[in-house]
């Protein structure tokens, strides 16, 4: 008899209560009796759609704030999502998430560095990254505290200071990575992270053993390599197509080199969403003992550059925790196709 992991941990990506007011997935999710929830950015979209990536750069930022406010309320609402909570009970805890683009500001946006000359507005002031991250924070923690009400506006707005974080998943160490507030455009700069942020992470891991697997989160993949793993086919070349150019780690030139420092003889698995699918990879990182294995599920509620009931997916990842192996499964659940891969803790290899 199959001993119970030492965690189930439920993931996933891009939420949309504006245009999907009904999400089964969170309905599916609850049924793999979750003991912790990781979020992986694009909580709400402030843009979509090829007529408004870039509208709420425009904004006032009165109205910045309350289209902010008013999206994630309405995330708040969603009924499945609210079941969800109430039925798993998962402690706060164990309730992560970072953001990505879309809950950051508008698509591609970044607080780092950016050409003066570029034709589109990625830069985002201090101002907006102010409400920002004040309204990411309010709803993470209305996440973990569940009010009947969604609250109103924070009075009080601190310097943001990034959201990233270090949790623990039943002894495993978790770092929720924050690639919006300090990332550099690609033609701008070298960082992901920026200098504060990878300092934090260097010091965090120097108190860990390197032999202890960890699992570390972020909005956007990882990049290179990358085979998506659902039903090859044409609409599969065609996601492969449209998201080569999506925005990914190994686009910054700098990142190669930080991560072997950082993870040198290390064993990780990475979570990640963004690209609206589900994918499995294996990187092999120069400098690296032991393969990136990554984990890339996208789309509770939305797919593609598509909207409507068309575009749903209702993808979601689990990662079951054993002592001697790792299993993670890929969920399309509107289409019923499953993908599942084993980590061996032992020798790190996946099949």
């Amino acid at each position: 008899m199959r001993s119970q992991p030492r965690a189930s941990v439920v993931f996933g990506a891009c939420s949309k209560a504006d245009t999907y007011a009904a999400q089964p997935a969170w309905t599916k999710m609850g049924e793999q009796a979750p003991t912790h929830l990781v979020l992986l950015g694009d909580q709400i979209y402030m843009d979509f759609g090829l007529g408004n990536l870039y509208k709420p750069a425009d904004w006032p930022i009165g109205k910045f704030t309350e289209e902010m406010h008013k999206r994630y309320a309405l995330q708040w609402r969603v009924p499945e999502m609210r079941a969800f909570l109430d039925l798993a009970k998962i402690p706060p805890d164990r309730i992560f998430a970072t953001w990505d683009d879309h809950d950051f500001a508008w698509n591609n946006a970044v607080g780092g560095k950016v050409l003066p000359c570029s034709a589109k507005p990625y830069w985002v002031d201090l101002p907006h990254r102010t409400v920002a991250e004040a309204l990411a924070r309010q709803y993470f923690d209305v996440l973990r505290t569940r009010p009947d009400d969604y609250p109103a506006v924070p009075i009080d707005l601190p310097a943001p200071q990034g959201i990233h974080a270090r949790g623990d998943i039943a002894g495993v160490p978790l770092f929720i990575l924050d690639t919006r507030s300090f990332r550099d455009r690609p033609d701008a700069g070298d960082s992901v992270l920026g200098a504060a942020q990878e300092q934090w992470l260097l010091d965090e891991l120097a108190s860990i053993p390197v032999e202890q697997p960890l699992i570390l989160a972020s909005g956007i993949t990882l990049g290179a390599g990358r085979t998506f793993s659902y039903r090859p086919g044409f609409l599969e070349s065609v996601y492969d197509k449209v998201f080569a150019e999506a925005e990914t780690w190994n686009q910054s030139r700098g990142t190669g080199a930080f991560l072997a420092k950082a993870l040198a003889g290390r064993k990780v698995l990475w979570l990640s969403g963004d690209i609206h699918t589900n994918a499995y990879v294996t990187h092999d990182v120069p400098g690296l003992r032991y393969p990136i294995h990554e984990a890339i599920s996208s789309g509770l509620a939305i797919t593609g550059y598509k909207v409507g009931w068309w575009g749903e997916q209702r993808n979601f990842g689990v990662l079951r925790i054993r002592d001697d192996r790792w299993e993670v499964e890929l969920h399309k659940s509107k289409a019923g196709a499953v993908v599942r891969r084993t980590i061996e803790v032992g020798s790190w290899e996946s099949s």
